[in-house]
């Protein structure tokens, strides 16, 4: 097995095991403490998940683009990173938590999935996607 294999199934495994312990902590918490609003900054639990989730959707994008040889976009053209955050969460406002907890697991999934497509070579998105941003 080369190095860049072991770092890129190391990644992997740091990912799969942060993600593993933020989703059991986030489950222990009752639908009511996790609909408070402000209870993170500006938003309730439930936002904070589906923030968590929507940015690993568009890591999953990033890795896609990446390896099609499109350049690495986060964000729409003139948008800053704290107004697209604020629009994309009031946009899914209405989402219910179970919804917001399945979005997250099938995001996570897509990232993992795009990252083991990927050479490896962008462990800090992976990381930064997972293990920083949580």
């Amino acid at each position: 097995m080369s190095e860049s294999t072991n770092g890129k199934e190391a990644a992997i495994n740091s990912a799969n095991e942060a993600y593993a312990a933020v989703r059991e902590y986030v489950t222990g918490i009752d639908e009511e403490a996790l609909l408070q609003p402000e209870r993170v900054g500006v938003w309730s639990g439930k936002d904070l998940v589906f923030h968590i989730a929507d940015w690993e959707a568009t890591g999953a994008r990033i890795f896609d683009d990446l390896a099609a040889g499109r350049p690495e976009q986060w964000l729409p053209e003139g948008v800053d990173g704290d107004t697209f955050n604020e629009q994309r969460v009031a946009e899914h406002n209405a989402m219910s938590i179970a919804d917001a907890l399945a979005y997250w697991e099938a995001s996570h999934s897509k990232l993992i999935e795009a990252f083991e497509k990927s050479d490896g070579a962008r462990e800090d998105i992976l990381g930064g996607l997972t293990r920083s941003h949580y």
